[in-house]
Formats: C-alpha cells, structure tokens, sequence
C-alpha cells in the first residue's frame, strides 16, 4: 500500500540526480484527461477531481471548465491543430491535499502498479505508447533508468519527470506538461511571456510556439542585468529584474527559486513583472507532507551556512551544479499570497494517455489580482 510520506520525496524532485531520482516514488494523484483512465470511478463528481460532468462542491478544487474546450478556442486563434486536454486537479494547502489523496483510494496505489510494470526489473529502457500533447499525435515515449531511485523490496523505479521523452519532440514528462498546461491557461501567440531559462529544450519549444517570448538565464561572465553575451544569452537577476511593470502576461519558472536564497524578494520581482491579472506559472522541490519549507541552506554574512548536506542540481551553465537552498512546503502557497499574488494553488496532473506519470507531479499557478 502506498502512503502519503512514500509519495512526499517524489513531489521535491529537481534536476539533480539526488532529487531527480525522488520522483520515480508513488504515483501521480492528480486527475487524467478522460473519465475513462480513472481507477477509481466513485471519485467522479465528488468535488475533488474535475470531470467532463462539471466540479462537485467543496475539498479539493478542480481546475475550472473542461480543458478540451479551451484548447478548442486557442486553436481557433492561433490556427494549431486541437491537443487533447489536460486534466488537474487543483489543491491549495495541505489539508485540501489530505483531503484529496483519502478520497482517491484505491487509485493512487493503481497507478503505482502500472508506473512499475512500464518497465520490466531485467529492461534498461522502454518504449511506452501514448499521444504527445504537444506534437498532437500518438507517439512513443522512452522510458529508461537514468536517474532512477532504489525501492526498499529491491526493485527500481524510473524518473517519470526527467523522462518519458517523446519520439518526436524530444521533450520529457515535465517540458511536456508545462507546455500544454500554458496554453491551456489560454496563452496565446500574442501572449508576452517571460521564463526564467533561455538554454533549454524547453525554451526552445516555448520559442517556436509564442514569438513574444524572452529568456534569461544567470550569468557569471560580466554580463550586465537585462543585457545579453555573446553568444545571445541574456542575463537576468531574478532579485532585481530589469523589466518595466507590467511588462508580461505569463512569468515561467521551473526549478528556478530553490537556488535563491532571498526567494521572497523574487516572488515580489515576479508580481512586479506581471500585468494585473498575470499568471506566474512555477515548480520547485516540495515536500509535499510538509506544511514549513526544509531550509537546507543559508546565507549568513555574505558566507554559505549548511543546514543539511549540500545538495546541488544540474546547472547548464557549471558542471558542479547549482545549490539547493530548500524544499518548498505548503506555506508556499502563503508566500506567494503575501509576495503580492492574489490566489495561488498546485495543479496536479497525471494521464496514461498523454504518458504523464510518475509522483506527485505539478505546476503551482499564482495569479495577479486584476487591480
């Protein structure tokens, strides 16, 4: 049977290996794109997952209006082919997340059977069969054991978020989630988008899809705020970003602002950015039965103080990685009220179909208030 706690170290998964390897723990609670990939149909309409029949009333919230729908109304204005929805399902503290996993049942621990068969104990890889939400066709997705994290009875599971990479695209469970979920926050071709990377395979999807689009990444070669490199990089300190108000209808930040100590103050950078009614779309490391962040490091006068061992994620930019100050816990949701955001809350998501698998897996959303 599979707990809360044995999920939790799969919701603080980064691009470390440590981290990223934490991911392959538990199944994904969210809510899939169909009724039909449920494992637990008593779930419908109980006002914990959204469904094709409308919400229920309270707990767990889910996401507002079917996805297909809107997807439909993006495509009429951007002229794309029609990608199948998404579904999530919307939590914003701990005790809605409580909530949410007692009234999933059986179907947590149904999805974890199926995420362990996808890849035989004597296999290096795989291929699983699904439909790319981003390339809008049926595809298959690799499925291999970089990264992947040793179960106590012995067996091994992937890491579902930095894989299952698309046949066609390329892209893995999280670029892939992230790229349908903006638009089906209804991000357009003439959306002005911000993402806190510009030398990724995501920002390169990002790139072809919305031409308003800037990038940025931390430079340490003298390149000063808001100008670029040589080679076309530009940098940005997400403490002091050089942006004029109001200058973006979405701020993206993936795996981003466990690496600033001073987060609260780019909380309040990134509210600044925003146009009234913005939305910041966000993942971090989480702990994700935790209500307090787990401080791993901090800055005390100008020096680095470790509180737990150094953990370091993957930097594109410096092979010894960058350092993780913390795991987010629940307060992040305060946080990002107090930093300015008017709402904010986790979308989880998982699907067979669109092969997004594997843990917790979310994007957090915090919107501007439209004043």
């Amino acid at each position: 049977m599979i707990r809360r706690d044995q999920a939790s170290a799969s919701a603080s998964a980064s691009s470390s290996s440590s981290a990223a390897a934490a991911s392959a723990l538990g199944p994904c609670g969210g809510f899939p794109e169909r009724p039909g990939d449920v494992a637990n149909p008593a779930l419908i309409g109980r006002g914990i997952c959204a469904t094709l029949a409308g919400c229920g009333p309270s707990g767990a919230r889910a996401r507002h209006g079917p996805p297909r729908r809107r997807a439909v109304r993006n495509a009429a204005r951007t002229g794309a082919d029609v990608a199948e929805g998404l579904w999530t399902a919307k939590v914003a503290s701990l005790a809605e997340f409580s909530a949410y996993f007692d009234h999933l049942g059986g179907a947590v621990q149904a999805r974890f059977e199926h995420e362990k068969g996808l890849l035989a104990p004597d296999l290096v890889s795989a291929q699983v069969a699904g439909h790319c939400g981003v390339c809008r066709r049926d595809s298959q997705f690799l499925l291999d054991r970089y990264f992947g994290i040793e179960l106590a009875d012995g067996t091994s599971l992937p890491n579902f978020r930095e894989r299952l990479e698309c046949g066609f695209c390329g892209l893995n469970t999280r670029m892939r989630a992230a790229l349908q979920f903006l638009e089906e926050q209804e991000a357009t071709a003439e959306s002005r988008i911000y993402a806190t990377e510009q030398m990724s395979k995501l920002f390169a999807a990002l790139q072809a899809r919305y031409p308003d689009l800037t990038g940025s990444e931390y430079l340490r070669d003298g390149t000063a705020p808001g100008r670029t490199n040589a080679a076309g990089i530009r940098h940005e300190d997400g403490t002091a970003l050089t942006f004029a108000d109001g200058s973006f209808d979405y701020i993206l930040s993936f795996d981003v602002l466990e690496h600033i100590p001073d987060y609260m103050t780019a909380l309040r950078e990134i509210v600044r950015c925003l146009r009234p009614g913005g939305k910041l779309l966000l993942t971090v490391p989480f702990a994700i039965e935790e209500q307090a962040h787990v401080e791993r490091a901090r800055i005390e006068n100008g020096e680095i103080v470790h509180i737990l061992p150094p953990e370091y994620h993957g930097d594109i930019l410096d092979d010894g990685g960058a350092l993780c100050f913390r795991h987010f816990g629940w307060d992040i949701c305060e946080d990002l009220v107090a930093a300015g955001f008017a709402s904010s809350a986790l979308h989880f998501y998982w699907s067979k179909r669109l092969a997004l698998m594997g843990g917790w897996q979310f994007l957090i959303v915090a919107v501007k208030g439209a004043a």
